[in-house]
């Protein structure tokens, strides 16, 4: 990760409580720059909590201004920008503050709003000045003079006429985003994919079913307050109302944070697979996880019973993680080889597994909700990479398969090009593959997140 630092002075920052600096300074690290990437927003927001040691009120406060922000941006700037003469000519590090101010105006109800209208006027003024100080104050005040016009549709409506450019600001994409999605599927579809994005914030479990009492466990989490969803060992939870104990259940490697709607396609896959009569027994015989990225699905299929051969990522961060929580789960005497592999290349294993899972590189369309700053790092041009890339990996691990496995294909993305063009294009160059079956994450899924699926059978 890039060395932090601010475009705000330190007598600036110094003026901002805990909580807002600690946002800021992880949007800093997400902005791209000098040719740089922006650092991803859990790893940039992970980085500030670590250097602030905040409490958890504190912490929790940061982190839903880090990702609140980047989920409404386009809808704050819009707002923001009604009562600048010249937005242009306003500073990244100043629209930050005026974002950050804006965005607790508008939806932490439980944030006073002398409270936002103060560190951002006073941070502003030790930043820039009492003149922008003072622009501050103004605008602020007339955002939040709008009351619950700033939360309502007709409102934009009556005062955008371009219609695409209100979809662009009330479903807070860039138009980029928004033309895509109009382009890729019907209307009604792709407005609930939109909604979805700036759907309340939720976040998946994964129980670990290797220990013992896991059922009265998962049992006693579907039943509080914030559950919204619960299959077996996966539960789904709103972010604002997750479990008290969730932190000392994952130090205690009994549960594991993990998106619900990829531990419910991973499971879809399975479900297709079995379809196969010979499927059970193939699966007994390993697995290759071969983008294993951080590992969720390896220790899912893991605490499963099912033998995972092998674990490949190029990244050896991600392995390393990986291992670590191989170790906090208790899965160490169950482990798989761990290899810092391209899934492009050959299989690292003298004897192939004959069920591969592909958790390929996608442009991760499908969670926009969950990690919104992807929309601000990810570029049209990326697409048509991305989909190369994939063909070269789903055409690499299909010549690794040993005759008579099981190609499992996943993305996290919502592109025609990275889904279902992928596995058309390997059933035409292989006529003797047999398509097992598909699965696409429904438009009205609660985990707000869509994966997409195929079973392929080798001849």
């Amino acid at each position: 990760m890039r060395k932090s630092r601010s475009a705000l002075p330190e007598r600036a920052l110094k003026t901002m409580p805990p909580a807002r600096r600690v946002a800021y300074l992880t949007l800093e690290q997400c902005r791209a720059r000098d040719d740089m990437p922006g650092v991803p927003l859990q790893a940039a927001l992970d980085q500030a909590l670590r250097a602030a040691r905040l409490g958890p009120l504190d912490a929790a406060l940061a982190t839903n201004l880090a990702y609140g922000l980047p989920r409404f941006r386009e809808r704050l700037e819009w707002l923001l920008n009604r009562f600048l003469k010249r937005p242009d000519r306003i500073i990244p590090a100043h629209k930050d503050i005026l974002r950050l101010a804006a965005y607790e105006l508008i939806f932490l109800d439980a944030v006073p709003a002398y409270a936002s209208l103060n560190w951002a006027v006073e941070t502003s003024k030790a930043a820039f000045g009492p003149t922008l100080g003072a622009l501050t104050n103004a605008v602020l005040r007339k955002v939040a003079a709008l009351g619950e016009k700033t939360c309502d549709h007709a409102f934009f409506a009556s005062e955008i006429k371009d219609p695409h450019e209100l979809h662009s600001v009330w479903h807070c994409q860039p138009a980029w985003i928004i033309n895509h999605f109009s382009g890729c599927y019907p209307e009604s579809e792709a407005r609930a994919y939109l909604e979805a994005f700036t759907a309340e914030a939720v976040m998946g479990v994964r129980l670990n079913t290797r220990k013992s009492g896991w059922e009265a466990l998962a049992a006693e989490l579907s039943a509080t307050e914030g559950c919204l969803a619960a299959q077996g060992a996966s539960l789904l939870f709103s972010a604002a109302h997750k479990p008290a104990k969730l932190e000392q259940l994952i130090r205690e490697g009994r549960a594991s944070r993990q998106s619900y709607a990829a531990q419910e396609a991973l499971t879809a896959l399975l479900n297709i697979a079995a379809a196969s009569p010979d499927f059970s027994q193939t699966l007994q015989n390993g697995v290759w996880d071969a983008c294993a990225g951080h590992g969720g699905k390896t220790c899912a299929l893991l605490e499963q019973g099912i033998p995972v051969k092998l674990a490949g990522d190029p990244h050896t961060g991600r392995l390393k993680g990986l291992r670590e929580d191989l170790a906090r789960l208790g899965l160490t005497d169950i482990a798989p080889a761990l290899a810092a592999a391209d899934a492009a290349a050959s299989c690292p294993l003298r004897a192939c597994p004959p069920v591969i899972l592909a958790d390929v590189p996608c442009s991760g369309l499908g969670t926009l909700g969950r990690r919104p700053d992807i929309k601000y790092n990810r570029k049209p041009e990326d697409l048509p990479a991305l989909a190369a890339l994939q063909t070269r990996i789903i055409n690499n691990l299909y010549t690794c398969l040993p005759a008579g496995g099981y190609l499992l294909y996943l993305t996290c993305t919502l592109n025609p090009a990275e889904n279902e063009n992928q596995i058309t294009s390997l059933l035409a160059r292989h006529p003797k593959a047999e398509l097992i079956g598909v699965r696409q994450t429904p438009p009205d899924s609660p985990a707000h997140e869509f994966f997409y699926g195929a079973v392929i059978r080798k001849e």
